[in-house]
């Protein structure tokens, strides 16, 4: 515990226990994220366009000119996909900043909410007591898991798209028809990587609620389901439950991919 929220809630005249409010991430937060995603898929998209289609074009142009001759006019392309490994990896090197600071962003939005949600409950204000500084291990690890998850949506979509037009050329499949099939794998690739963005927010956002509750001192929390359409029902069952970190379940509000639920803060006097 850094303060006790509390003893400052009964010394400002707060005399009953009460919740406060639930800090719920914003969709313009989950699509800041998506954003630094989106650029992989976008240079992936580019070199399909510009590089990929037309070396494959080309290699299907040799294969009709040699028909008959044993010759691996698919070279080339192989290639040409080991060399956008290393270019992709720089290229994710560049988005190691913009997904820091994109934590940086939501810690600061999640620290003006609970200041404000603490001073509407109890007229305290945390202002000068809180900073980024005491949430760091939360950002760091989402962080680090962020750029991996960044780098395994690259991996997939180059290992993908390779698997679309090697199959392809097995086949003397036109280019068009690859295209098609590249721009299905990219599709795929922007699902997943929407889905990543709202589940990483949810699991930064529930970080920050522990990570803040337990500095002031907020032993016990209420768990409030998502209200999803397709929930896990053990989850719902415990819709309204109050718990302290030693009582609660394994598996916490916002942990197990795309939970959205989240801990409310109880204040106890």
């Amino acid at each position: 515990m850094d303060f006790d929220l509390a003893a400052m809630a009964r010394r400002a005249g707060v005399s009953r226990s009460m919740d406060f409010r639930i800090i719920v991430p914003t969709k313009a937060l989950q699509d800041d994220l998506a954003r630094i995603y989106m650029k992989v898929l976008r240079a992936w998209a580019t070199v399909a366009r510009d590089r990929i289609l037309p070396a494959y074009s080309q290699a299907l142009e040799r294969r009709a000119a040699r028909d008959g001759m044993v010759r691996d006019d698919a070279g080339p392309l192989g290639d040409l996909f080991r060399e956008l490994g290393p270019e992709f990896e720089r290229l994710l090197l560049t988005l190691t900043p913009e997904l820091r600071d994109w934590t940086v962003l939501v810690e600061r939005w999640h620290r003006e909410k609970w200041i404000a949600a603490v001073y509407t409950a109890t007229g305290v204000d945390l202002t000068t007591m809180l900073g980024p500084l005491e949430v760091q291990q939360a950002m760091a690890d989402i962080l680090a898991w962020n750029v991996s998850l960044i780098s395994d949506v690259s991996a997939q979509a180059q290992s993908k798209i390779a698997a679309e037009v090697f199959a392809g050329y097995q086949r003397r499949a036109p280019a068009r028809e690859v295209a098609k099939g590249i721009q299905a794998v990219l599709q795929t690739s922007r699902r997943r990587s929407l889905n990543i963005a709202s589940d990483q927010l949810n699991k930064l956002s529930s970080e920050l609620d522990a990570e803040r509750q337990r500095q002031a001192g907020l032993d016990e929390w209420k768990w409030r389901h998502s209200g999803k359409l397709h929930p896990r029902l053990w989850h719902k069952e415990r819709d309204g439950n109050i718990y302290t970190d030693k009582t609660a379940p394994k598996d916490l509000p916002g942990q197990l991919p795309f939970c959205g639920c989240k801990r409310q803060a109880i204040l106890m006097l």
